[in-house]
């Protein structure tokens, strides 16, 4: 019968694609020709498992997965520990399992059998989720033996998350990472580590990490995160941590020097009376940020006051990597301080073009910004045209890099005020009408 060991987590490393590279060890006691180790993650990788052992002479030569699904079982999987002995109202080492029975001991030493449904297995369905691995081994001695393991699992998923906070018209970050430890096993006191890309399963080399497909920095570490290059993978250690079941976040830190950043609004006019306001932030990446969460906040003293007010001002997530002097683009919520609102001015007129006999109609609007806060505002403000419109009037500047079907205009609202500007448009698509038609409907329309 196969001896049950617990084995004893020391490390885990975290990759961006969801899988967990997990080191482990576990002293053998006796000599033994199979053993059952226990605290493997159950979702690991069976092809990138590697045990090694301190001594040469010891080989492995068969490696399977358990996984307890029966009462029997259950009940192997227990050997060595206590359970329940619901009749005698007691707990008694589980000694071992003969056909339907369960061999015990009780606190005085006697040994007896009773049917495996006699006992209380107060872990059944956590071992029922959790997986053994059966090792058959030649060459073990008397002596006692450590066996290593290293392999890579699923089940847990990692998130760069980065905090953003607005403070006196500068820009602080803050990066950690958030993880999903699903596996059903909790990690106490292991060496943990992220390392910002991609691992490719399986591996092969015993005992090294794993090579990394794609390799991205993620600089802002904190007291006590040390950052180190191994074989072309940055790693960032966090010492010893414990990683629970369920939801978790580690700290990288704050970026020491602020940064400069400035809010877009952007809106489209289309055919709306009030089109909506969308906001972006933007500031120049300081280093390359990996793919993640984000969410922005602001904070304001209130004058007067010693009171700290803070705010969710929005976020979403960073889809791709963005590298560093790169413009990051993040969205905000849209803001409720300013309105846009569009009027038609006058009637629409019907106009002949002096291009073509073309009968076109000619509408004019008017266009009005207001900002009911407390800063200066600038909004990008654009205009989609058809291909048979084009503008023939507006009071505001164009924007420089306005194209014949997009047209936009920077309009700036100062604090308290409103803005307004008009522009007129023709639509020319229409066919061609006889000279003395187009002469009939412009005397109609002047008498």
């Amino acid at each position: 019968m196969a001896e049950q060991y617990q084995v004893k987590n020391n490390s885990v490393t975290l990759y961006l694609n969801n899988i967990a590279h997990i080191t482990a060890s576990v002293e053998l006691k006796k000599a033994q020709d199979r053993v059952n180790l226990l605290g493997i993650a159950p979702e690991f990788e069976f092809e990138t498992l590697h045990p090694i052992f301190g001594s040469k002479k010891i080989k492995i030569l068969e490696a399977m997965v358990l996984e307890a699904t029966t009462l029997k079982e259950i009940a192997e999987s227990l050997i060595g520990r206590k359970i329940y002995d619901r009749e005698a109202n007691k707990y008694v080492k589980n000694l071992g399992v003969e056909g339907n029975n369960l061999l015990v001991k009780g606190a005085s030493d006697l040994l007896y059998a009773k049917p495996l449904t006699a006992f209380d297995y107060k872990t059944d369905e956590e071992i029922r989720e959790r997986k053994a691995l059966q090792l058959k081994l030649q060459g073990i001695g008397n002596e006692k033996q450590i066996l290593e393991l290293s392999y890579l699992t699923n089940g847990i998923t990692l998130t760069p998350h980065y905090n953003i906070t607005l403070i006196n018209k500068r820009l602080a970050l803050a990066s950690a990472v958030e993880v999903k430890n699903r596996t059903g096993e909790a990690y106490k006191d292991v060496e943990l580590e992220v390392v910002p890309g991609d691992v490719e399963t399986p591996y092969l080399p015993r005992g090294r990490p794993p090579k990394i497909m794609r390799l991205e920095a993620m600089a802002l570490t904190a007291e006590g995160v040390k950052s180190f290059e191994e074989e072309g993978q940055i790693r960032y250690t966090f010492g010893r941590k414990n990683l629970p079941k369920g939801d978790s976040r580690f700290n990288f830190g704050e970026l020491k020097k602020k940064l400069n950043y400035k809010i877009i609004y952007r809106t489209n006019l289309g055919n709306q009376e009030k089109p909506d306001i969308s906001a972006v932030l933007r500031f120049k990446a300081p280093v390359t940020l990996t793919a993640g969460s984000v969410a922005v906040y602001s904070e304001k003293t209130i004058s007067g006051e010693s009171k700290l007010i803070e705010r969710y001002e929005g976020g979403g997530a960073i889809k791709n990597p963005v590298l560093k002097g790169k413009n990051a683009n993040i969205k905000l919520r849209t803001p409720d301080t300013l309105e846009i609102k569009v009027e038609q001015t006058g009637h629409t007129k019907h106009v002949k073009t002096k291009t073509k006999p073309v009968f076109a109609f000619e509408k004019g609007y008017k266009v009005t910004a207001a900002n009911a806060g407390q800063d200066e505002v600038t909004i990008e403000t654009y205009l989609e045209l058809s291909e048979t419109e084009k503008i023939v009037k507006t009071n505001l500047q164009q924007h420089k890099k306005s194209s014949k079907r997009q047209i936009r205009w920077d309009v700036t609202v100062k604090p308290g005020k409103e803005t307004t500007f008009s522009y007129k448009i023709q639509d020319f698509g229409f066919k061609p009408i006889p000279e003395d038609e187009i002469k009939a409907i412009l005397d109609i329309e002047d008498s």
